[in-house]
């Protein structure tokens, strides 16, 4: 396998009041290496072997970077994988590359140190785990010790520190760091599982393309996964062109959408300010218009780009607040750099999240139900998890019976977890205008249930209350998954069910919510101190899966 991480730097100096303090060597993108340029504090310049790309400038030559970022004791790292295996990587490269205006990258090449993972009778090593490893990695920059997902800040630092004028003081701002991308290339005869919650993206002859959103240390990692036939690494076999081709266009689409990204918020938060006589409007509409095409293009390098970008473009949070694209239209006059930019923001829209909508009512003459502990411990599971990217939580409390309906249309969750009191009798406890209880019979529940199947169908509902079990069969037909409870259920057997499903749902989306089920079970029944019997029913049999 080989791993490549890049951490995108983005500098707007050129089109700004500091161009001038920016040293103009090396002569980005095409330097002199005859002359032997460097960047202070990184290396010298080099040409690559293979050469650039027709479509992107900037791709042909590159800065060792090896001054920049230095691993802390790569060759002692290591990390289990299994009772009897550890993983080791390898630092293949660490280079610095430039488009000389705005965009820089820099790109870090890992190889792993496997030779048992092509045995068949080994499980298979999940890459969301390699993944992590990797972007926990320890390193130092500029003398600091940080992990590598958190190196980027120190590195945009350096970077403007190396490539400024001495006796200039650097502007802030201008200089800035954006979300790291990842890619891990694996043979085919490689034993890794690539992660359930990875989109195949797209085919070529003998190469499989997967997309896959990483969660950790509050970033959203931006994963591409190619799988290769054995022996794809070789100069002279077939799937190499085309892999080479892939990754680099891969990589520099991700820098340029972070480009973008900065651009706009830079100038939303008037880091650039376009009424400035000192900015560039000129140049920065050029980039916008002419990196558009580039983009936006049907076919680059021979490969179809419009499942690439569906994903390549895509951003975990909002690219574009506020009016900037307003202040964009009126200040650029470049009708074709306009279209570019709303094409980009349109396109790089947050990727669509499972919504789990989480309810609770307490009428006022109920006893008080603990419903806080048990969102609590749901939002913190989904903090903390790695497949945060794939679900939202929508959270009411106080909910009114009669406000239910509009709720679910409202809202439409793909999981509705509702907590409240229930009794075999009358129904749900929701409550009223005045907070006095309004039950809510299994007919009335079943109405409204297979009404919002009509409208967006629910996979997974449950009912955290007391004799809920009626109400939970009613709604089976309309939902992949209806659990409720047969007798009283303990305020802290509904926390520790929670507690069990959402670990594992959150963590991995695909494997199922019975099983999540038997993991809320088992938590139950492995509290400490257990719960005693209720109605001579162990407390863990109480919540019911129909």
């Amino acid at each position: 396998m080989l791993a490549i991480l890049q951490i995108p730097i983005f500098d707007f100096r050129s089109a700004s009041g500091a161009a001038e303090s920016k040293l103009a060597n090396p002569s980005w993108p095409l330097p002199l290496v005859n002359r032997r340029p460097f960047i202070r504090r990184f290396g010298k310049v080099y040409q690559r072997l293979q050469g650039g790309v027709d479509d992107w400038a900037g791709e042909e030559f590159y800065c060792d970077a090896t001054n920049a970022l230095q691993y802390v004791a790569l060759q002692d790292q290591r990390f289990k994988m299994d009772d009897k295996h550890s993983q080791q990587l390898k630092s293949i490269f660490r280079r610095f590359y430039s488009d000389g205006q705005f965009v820089n990258k820099i790109e870090l090449g890992l190889r792993d140190r496997f030779p048992f993972l092509y045995a068949d009778d080994k499980l298979p090593v999940d890459l969301k785990t390699i993944f992590k490893n990797i972007l926990q990695l320890p390193v130092k920059v500029s003398g600091q010790q940080v992990s590598l997902i958190q190196a980027g800040r120190q590195l945009a630092t350096l970077f403007q520190q190396a490539t400024t004028r001495h006796k200039t003081a650097p502007k802030p701002g201008l200089v800035q760091e954006g979300e790291i991308c990842l890619m891990a290339i694996v043979e085919q005869g490689e034993n890794y599982s690539i992660p359930s919650e990875a989109h195949a993206i797209k085919s070529f002859p003998s190469i499989e393309l997967f997309g896959y959103i990483l969660y950790l240390q509050d970033h959203y990692i931006k994963c591409w996964i190619i799988r290769i036939p054995t022996g794809g690494f070789d100069q002279g076999s077939p799937a190499n062109a085309i892999l080479r081709n892939l990754r680099i266009n891969l990589m520099r689409v991700h820098a340029e959408k972070e480009t973008i990204k900065g651009l706009l918020n830079a100038v939303q938060q008037r880091r650039i300010d376009l009424d400035s006589k000192e900015v560039n409007t000129t140049l920065l509409a050029k980039y916008l218009k002419d990196t558009g095409e580039k983009l936006f293009s049907k076919k680059r390098s021979g490969i179809e780009q419009e499942s690439i970008l569906d994903f390549a473009l895509r951003s975990e949070t909002e690219v574009l607040p506020g009016d900037t694209l307003a202040i964009l239209v009126q200040k650029l006059n470049d009708r074709f750099a306009v279209i570019t930019t709303q094409n980009f923001v349109d396109r790089s829209k947050p990727m669509d999240k499972k919504l789990l909508l989480f309810l609770c009512s307490n009428p006022s003459d109920k006893n008080t139900l603990d419903f806080g502990e048990e969102l609590k411990i749901i939002q913190k599971l989904h903090q903390s998890s790695t497949d945060r990217a794939y679900f939202q939580i929508a959270v009411r409390t106080g909910v009114e019976k009669e406000e239910l309906k509009e709720l679910l249309v409202q809202n439409k969750p793909d999981i509705l977890h509702i907590v409240l009191h229930a009794s075999p009798v009358k129904g749900l406890y929701f409550q009223d205008a005045q907070q006095n209880a309004a039950p809510m019979d299994v007919e009335e529940w079943e109405d409204i249930i297979e009404l919002q199947q009509a409208i967006r169908r629910p996979s997974i509902i449950i009912l955290s209350a007391c004799n809920s079990e009626g109400h939970a069969r009613a709604a089976k037909p309309y939902t992949d998954f209806s659990a409720g409870t047969t007798t009283v259920f303990p305020d802290q057997a509904g926390i520790a069910y929670a507690r069990g499903f959402y670990t594992i749902l959150f963590n991995d989306e695909d494997t199922g919510p019975n099983i999540c089920h038997r993991s809320g079970v088992v938590e139950i029944k492995n509290r400490k101190p257990p719960f005693d019997a209720i109605n001579g029913i162990d407390v863990y049999n109480i919540m019911q899966t129909f």
